[in-house]
């Protein structure tokens, strides 16, 4: 079977979408939310923990070093696998029905496997590099030593997390969001479990093994519900099928764009440690409070709308994509306005609820508020523009993302610089917010470009057929 597109295939009837509704898409879009907000709780608990069991000394740097440091390969190496994996398999799913996905998934998982394997040994093998590159230099030695120790096991993350990410997506692609998206909770509630009962005598092994087999029990978990979902699927390797090429050809531009992407926040630190002591602390607080919720929104939104729209583009229905991308991009502006408002209005008030007490104080509020209210304007933005980059990729069209994290990271420097001169560090998060603007608007044009040209190209190929 070769999944390419074919002009022949008739589009979905005028006004009849083939993908599922918006209101069950909405629903899905509130429950993802709603769970979601459980498995950050149980992260913030797991830091709550840690503090109680192990204060602040070398061990917590280590970790929180090395887990950063883990956490941005899996972004880099992981999240594009997704937006690249799952429009072939949905078309397969569509076009050809479970036979073909399954044969599909029995070809990608050995490649996936050996590659993200093959990936973590000579991550491991360069921890030290590693270490130099996020940034940490000036640490002890002893320091130094314990980062590398827990950085060469978290980096067990990146195949653990990409079975999970591929169950997880088998499962959203049947319309399965609820149970996927409450596996989340089970590392942070499975590291609670560890430190409050081997802390005194592991002590920050403890955080190590249980996020470890936190992370195992999820995967395992999700592959046993996944297999139930799919049945037998029969491993085999047989070279590279037309269909791991498309997915091949999707994934590397992915990948590109997003270790472009990952240079911003480095950009921004960069430019505020100019501006004087404790401007990168205060620009990372005040972007970390808009964050929490961004995270949420941003999970639902790939979690649900992927599949959304990859369903729509496998029946060629350009209708009902061009009207969900508007649809959409409304909803999420429109629910974002009460938040840029309440953060224009209440960003003082809530830094000093969460933050201000010891050595927090009132000016440090003030500067983080100006942070956050900066950060808010982006909300709108990032949501709507992350649901536009989930229509390119089910367009297979990643490149287009690829080009616009290239120009995003060109003016994200030249805004941070000119910005930063005139409004000082709330400077460097309107840039941000900026970027982003643009960034949806150069997504939409294009998307909507690409919709224009399929819609016309199937009507030709109509009228051709008649």
């Amino acid at each position: 079977m070769q999944i390419v597109a074919s002009p022949e295939q008739p589009a979905a009837p005028p006004g009849k979408s083939a993908a599922p509704s918006h209101r069950r898409s909405i629903r899905a879009l509130a429950t993802v939310g709603y769970i979601s907000i459980g498995s950050l709780l149980a992260k913030a608990v797991q830091d709550l923990v840690l503090a109680y069991t192990m204060g602040a000394n070398f061990a917590v740097d280590s970790y929180a070093i090395s887990f950063i440091i883990v956490m941005v390969a899996v972004r880099i190496i992981v999240s594009p696998v997704i937006s690249s994996f799952l429009p072939t398999y949905i078309t397969a799913l569509e076009e050809g029905g479970r036979e073909p996905a399954n044969r599909l998934l029995g070809e990608l998982l050995p490649m996936a496997c050996v590659a993200a394997f093959v990936l973590t040994g000579l991550l491991a093998l360069g921890a030290p590099a590693l270490l130099f590159i996020g940034q940490t230099t000036g640490l002890s030695p002893q320091t130094t030593a314990l980062s590398i120790d827990m950085l060469r096991i978290f980096l067990l993350l990146v195949p653990l997390r990409a079975g999970s990410q591929i169950a997880a997506a088998i499962l959203n692609a049947e319309h399965k969001f609820a149970i996927p998206t409450a596996t989340g909770a089970l590392p942070p509630l499975v590291a609670i479990g560890f430190m409050l009962a081997a802390t005194s005598t592991l002590g920050i092994y403890a955080l190590v093994i249980g996020t470890m087999l936190g992370e195992t029990v999820q995967l395992l978990a999700l592959l046993y519900l996944a297999l139930k979902s799919t049945g037998r699927i029969h491993l085999h390797w047989a070279g590279l099928s037309p269909e791991l090429r498309i997915i091949l050809r999707q994934y590397l531009p992915a990948l590109a764009g997003t270790s472009i992407s990952v240079f911003n926040p480095m950009v921004d630190r960069a430019i505020a440690a100019g501006l004087g002591p404790g401007s990168i602390a205060h620009l990372l607080y005040g972007q970390k409070l808009v964050g929490a919720g961004l995270e949420i929104a941003i999970y639902a939104v790939s979690s649900v709308l992927l599949p959304l729209f990859s369903r729509q583009v496998a029946m060629r229905d350009w209708a009902g994509v061009r009207k969900s991308m508007i649809l959409y991009s409304l909803l999420f502006c429109g629910l974002s306005l009460p938040l840029v408002i309440a953060a224009q209005l209440l960003s003082v008030d809530l830094v000093r609820l969460l933050l201000q007490r010891g050595a927090f104080h009132a000016a440090d509020t003030q500067a983080v508020a100006a942070v956050m209210r900066m950060s808010a304007y982006q909300i709108p933005f990032y949501v709507a523009g992350t649901m536009i980059a989930r229509v390119i990729s089910a367009m297979r069209a990643t490149y287009i993302l690829t080009i616009g994290a290239v120009i995003s990271f060109i003016i994200n420097i030249g805004l941070d610089i000119l910005f930063a001169r005139y409004w000082g560090l709330p400077g460097i998060a309107l840039s941000s917010s900026a970027v982003f603007l643009f960034a949806f608007l150069y997504l939409f044009a294009a998307a909507s470009l690409m919709v224009r040209n399929r819609e016309r190209a199937a009507r030709g190929t109509k009228i051709a057929g008649t």
